[in-house]
This record gives structure tokens, sequence and C-alpha cells, in this order.
């Protein structure tokens, strides 16, 4: 290695050392130039000129260069030009970080990444945000409950909102609602004028049940486990809209949560007997996605129960 390699090597060095408060002497270097003067740097940054002074010494010597002329006024050495310039372009972006993370703290910019498997107690509450906080971005993603999950601690999500049995340790939760796993029939079938339905009167009937993952699916297997009964015919249907358009075709019965059942003149839902108790619906972040004020906003924003979808 060459003695200017060593020389470029050990700067980095120095460099990479620098912490927060040698901004101030990174400043104080760019004002003196900017204004050939240690006192009207000085008068601009609000400080005595014994400061700057110090502050500009004390950013040469974190260099390892001489960075000013002082021998007529002031003036960029050779060795300082390219260290102003990067000091400057240092200066520009610490100045738009600030000004961006007061725009995030305020509210007044920023994006917020919001993922829902329940798009009918979601949407409701992400309206309501974007206009409370207009100049926030939202961004929408729709998955079961495992990709959600994984988009939380993976960090590709901000917030989620889904049912759940049961809230992991490492999330933050604040509950919407509750709803209860019913059966989705077409409106002209018999079954449709029935009050209520146990699991053995459709254990041999054609089945529609959601993909692996979703809620609605463990719902289903933990209400069949506890009966002791096996679903015999069994078609499994991605969407809760798939699930519903294959209900009204007549390909058999579906499974959907009360809450998320909508309005269509087609369709019944039907009370299913002695399935598990009422699940709830949840805003969901990582905890420690949970201070950013964004989330915490959101979260602030929720009322149990005080955006319900019309059941249809």
């Amino acid at each position: 290695m060459t003695g200017q390699q060593i020389s470029r090597a050990a700067v980095g060095k120095d460099i990479a050392a620098l912490n927060l408060n040698s901004l101030n002497d990174l400043r104080a270097f760019v004002a003196v130039v900017e204004h050939g003067s240690f006192s009207l740097a000085a008068r601009q940054l609000g400080v005595s000129q014994p400061a700057v002074s110090q502050r500009v010494r004390n950013f040469e010597i974190a260099c390892g260069l001489h960075l000013l002329d002082r021998r007529s006024g002031v003036a960029l050495a050779d060795t300082g030009r390219e260290i102003y310039h990067r000091a400057r372009l240092v200066i520009a972006r610490v100045d738009e970080l600030e000004a961006t993370a007061l725009d995030l703290l305020g509210l007044k910019g920023g994006k917020l990444s919001a993922g829902y498997a329940t798009p009918a107690f979601a949407i409701p509450l992400i309206a309501r945000f974007r206009e409370k906080f207009p100049a926030i971005e939202v961004e929408y993603q729709f998955g079961n409950t495992a990709s959600l999950f994984e988009g939380l601690r993976q960090c590709r999500l901000d917030v989620a909102v889904t049912s759940l049995l049961s809230v992991p340790q490492d999330l933050v939760a604040r509950q919407v609602a509750t709803q209860k796993l019913m059966l989705c029939v077409p409106k002209k079938h018999p079954l449709a004028q029935e009050k209520c339905l146990s699991i053995s009167q459709i254990a041999d009937a054609q089945l529609l049940i959601r993909e692996p993952g979703s809620m609605t699916r463990a719902l289903v297997e933990q209400a069949f486990n506890k009966h002791d009964q096996l679903a015999n015919r069994v078609t499994t249907i991605p969407t809760r809209e798939g699930v519903k358009e294959a209900v009204a075709a007549g390909l058999g019965f579906g499974f959907v949560l009360s809450g998320e059942f909508g309005s269509d003149p087609r369709l019944v839902a039907v009370e299913l007997l002695d399935t598990s108790e009422p699940v709830g619906v949840y805003v969901l972040c990582h905890s420690e996605a949970a201070d950013l004020p964004a989330v915490q906003s959101l979260l602030e924003m929720v009322e149990p129960d005080g955006f319900l979808p019309v059941a249809g």
C-alpha cells in the first residue's frame, strides 16, 4: 500500500468516526468558506468567533488535513476543495433528513403500509385516517392472516387488520370488533330457511373452504375437530369472494365470518351451532413500530365496534 493510500485510508477511518456533535464542526467549516470570514460565519451560526475557529480546527483534526489557507485571509487549501464540496452535500442531506423527520413527526408527510384480511373493517378505518391525515400516503395490501404476520415481522407492513384467536406476543393489538363463523348457502336452497345448523348436519355436504393460513379455515378445522367430525367432500378456494361466487354458482356450501359476509341477494349466512367463541378483529403492528407517529395515530383512532360493517 502506498503512502497516498495509507493517508486516504486514515482519513476515511477518521471521518467514519465522526459523531453527531461533529456536525457543528462541519457546519462551521462550510460557513467560513462560504462567507470568507470567521467573524461573518460566527454571526450566521450565532456563536462566538473563537468557537467557530475551534470548530474548524476540530474538523481539520478529524480529517487529518489542513483545509484552509489562513496566510492571506481565509481561502480553501488545495486539500480542502473536495472536502468542502462533500461537506456541503452532507449538510444538505442532514437538513433534508431533519425536515423529513419533522414532517413525519407532524404527520405532514410519509407513508403508511396497511395490510388487511378483513376489508369490511380495515377500509373504513383507513378512510378515517386518510381524511384526518391527507398528507400521509397509504399503501394497501390484501392477504390472509399468515401472510400479514409475515409482512409485519419483515417490516413490509406497518399495520394489519385481521381476525385472530389470540394475539402473538411480539405484536401490539387494538381490538376493533368480534365476529363468528357462519355457513354461506344459496338463498334458494332449503337450508337457507334454517336459523342455525350443526356441524354434523353439513359434514357430508360439498364444502368450500379457504386456503391454509386464513383465519376462516382455521376456525372451520377447529369446529370439525371439536365435534370429532370429518368433512368428506372439501374444495379449497383461495379468497372470500371466490368462496361466495362458488356458493352462488351452486358448487357447495362455504364458510364466512359474520362481519365479512356483506350484502349479496344470492346468498344467506346461517349461524353454526357449537362452534368456537367469537374471534376478535384486530388492528396489529409490530411492537417496534408502535411508536411511529403514523402507526400510533392510527391505533389511537381504533374504537371497538366503532365502525362495524352493515350485515347483509
